[in-house]
């Protein structure tokens, strides 16, 4: 790879040099897990399925009666 292209801080951190543990690495989990956008993922998820529920409720009874 060419030097111009490589630049110390963004190399990855040797093992000597990681000091974070696993605890750590699941607080910044957490952290990042509850969120606004993880709510509105989780509502969005839910009322995409119930109107795709009442679609597929509101197709089958006339389709069960005219075959």
């Amino acid at each position: 790879m060419d030097a111009h292209l490589s630049n110390p801080d963004l190399a990855p951190t040797p093992p000597e040099k990681r000091t974070w543990s696993k605890w750590n690495l699941a607080a910044l989990w957490v952290g990042m897990s509850v969120c606004i956008p993880t709510y509105t993922w989780f509502v969005a998820f839910f009322v995409a399925g119930v109107v795709y529920a009442l679609g597929m409720t509101l197709v089958a009874r006339p389709g069960e009666k005219h075959g």
